[in-house]
């Protein structure tokens, strides 16, 4: 969808910045497409970025809390932390839980496209900041921004609109960008 200011719902004008958004909006006009020539009962949706124990490594939640476990092992040489821009915003939810509201969503009688998302979006630096708090580490002694890291089509924010969920299934996201740094950081 681009840098939008205005919140994503499911009717936002498409702007990807990058071959795999464009996959996405491909693959979304392409199903919506089917679903209204042919009376498919097909949804599209349209996730925001979701973390889950799952995830790779270098995803830049489980990025940084294992990066901060290297920093409280190291003994005499420290090593710092390198992240690009602490500013862009994103809003980040709970893959377990999306995943059981796609479910619900895929038995329904809708047939329609869906933001799935928490609704409020969240600086990378309080990211930062909420893991560093709860490991007792300072930010400033311990990262360094590098431009390596600033990516020349970054999306610098992005905001949901989850009013359409929130009528058709009744649902509230129920974890907080803090119970998921949480769960993120249990071995």
């Amino acid at each position: 969808f681009g840098n939008k200011k205005n919140k994503i719902k499911e009717t936002s004008v498409e702007n990807p910045q990058s071959f795999y958004g464009l996959a996405k909006s491909l693959s979304f006009e392409i199903s919506r497409t089917y679903r209204e020539q042919f009376k498919l009962n097909i949804c599209n949706l349209i996730l925001f970025n979701h973390e889950s124990k799952l995830r790779p490594n270098y995803f830049i939640i489980k990025k940084i809390i294992n990066e901060i476990k290297k920093l409280k092992s190291q003994n005499k040489v420290k090593k710092k932390l390198v992240l690009g821009n602490l500013n862009i915003q994103r809003d980040w939810g709970w893959a377990p839980e999306y995943i059981k509201l796609i479910y619900k969503i895929a038995n329904s009688k809708f047939k329609e496209d869906f933001v799935i998302a928490t609704g409020k979006s969240h600086k990378l630096s309080d990211v930062v900041k909420k893991i560093f708090d709860s490991n007792q580490l300072s930010i400033n002694k311990n990262i360094v921004i590098s431009k390596k890291f600033i990516r020349s089509n970054e999306i610098l924010a992005n905001y949901a609109n989850i009013g359409k969920i929130k009528r058709y299934f009744k649902w509230k996201p129920k974890f907080t960008l803090k119970k998921i740094i949480n769960e993120l950081q249990k071995k």
